[in-house]
């Protein structure tokens, strides 16, 4: 009989010493590849993968010790099948507890785009991919052509592309997260900075995408924010009697590329856009404007002026002639 406790102790003994170092064994794999690297590595999950594949990829990047031990931890804690594809930046110093907690939480890369006032919307696409946020086509695919759940976003209807309501600010994206999801964001984004100004302001005699397109112009010719009233004034003033606003942006826009200053044959080109040869506003925005020159336009500067010319240092002379805007022109 006490030779059966002898044997079942000494069994219990080396039971728990394979245990203890089994266990220990498993926190070592489970530890941090070098906690002194905290570089981040850019991962991506492809969509639709399992934790085996998911710990694979992780071991080939070097971020983890061994699958295995991979697999059986994201078993064992209930995380099977919870793990969310994606970009992911994730650096040497995390553990495996580290990395699977990331991966449920769908905690991705973070990328910063910045939407200045007055960009294009091609200008924004090739941000949006330089970003890795999602692909130039992608992008201008939507902007182009969008889904009725992008128009539903905004405010009031419109007719045309997204042009004019990519709305200009820093946002926080996820690195691929696509470009549907980055242009709900924009949009939406119009909705509560712009939207209530285009709904409780509209003083002028122009339907709220009218007053987005003008002020897609305003933002594209006046380079001071002083100066972004005084130049819907301008515009305006034009409207109000039939005079072809001849804004060299809106001829800039249909063409290949930029140029310093417009010849005589740009200024002929045939299209809705061109100013110079059509009465009215062109029948889309050439640029997305920030909130100032929607405000401009809504509340625009009170003046008999009906020509502006550039100085040279970003401000404009502004005239009521004719022949009052030659002088200034040739004077600069």
């Amino acid at each position: 009989m006490q030779s059966r406790i002898r044997v079942n102790g000494t069994i219990a003994y080396v039971a728990l010493i394979l245990a203890f170092f089994a266990w220990a064994y498993a926190e070592r794999m489970m530890a941090p590849v070098d906690y002194s690297d905290e570089t981040g590595v850019s991962v991506t999950i492809p969509k639709g993968a399992g934790t085996s594949a998911i710990a694979d990829i992780l071991e080939a990047e070097g971020l983890i010790k061994s699958a295995t031990a991979f697999k059986a931890y994201v078993k064992l804690t209930g995380k099977d099948g919870d793990l969310k594809f994606g970009k992911y930046e994730i650096a040497p110093s995390e553990g495996v507890r580290q990395i699977a907690s990331k991966l449920a939480k769908g905690i991705q890369k973070g990328v910063k785009l910045t939407v200045p006032e007055g960009y294009t919307a091609k200008q924004i696409a090739a941000r949006v991919e330089a970003a890795g946020i999602a692909l130039y086509d992608e992008f201008m695919g939507f902007v182009e052509k969008p889904t009725d759940e992008m128009k539903a976003l905004l405010p009031f209807p419109v007719s045309g592309s997204l042009e004019g309501y990519l709305f200009p600010d820093t946002y926080e994206f996820l690195e691929g997260m696509g470009a549907e999801a980055a242009i709900k964001a924009m949009l939406g984004n119009f909705a509560e900075k712009a939207g209530p100004e285009l709904s409780s302001n509209l003083k002028v005699d122009l339907t709220p995408e009218q007053v987005v397109i003008l002020a897609s112009i305003v933002e594209k010719e006046a380079l001071l924010t002083e100066e972004l009233p005084i130049v819907a004034g301008v515009f305006l003033n034009r409207l109000k009697i039939s005079m072809a606003l001849q804004s060299c942006s809106t001829v800039q826009y249909v063409l290949p590329r930029q140029k310093p200053v417009l010849s005589k044959e740009d200024t002929l080109i045939d299209s809705p856009y061109n100013t110079y040869q059509i009465q009215g506003l062109p029948p889309g925005a050439i640029s997305n404007p920030g909130l100032k020159a929607i405000q401009a336009v809504l509340r625009p500067a009170d003046h008999d002026y009906l020509f502006f010319v550039a100085n040279g240092d970003g401000s404009h002379s502004f005239s009521k002639t004719y022949g009052e805007h030659l002088k200034a022109k040739f004077s600069n």
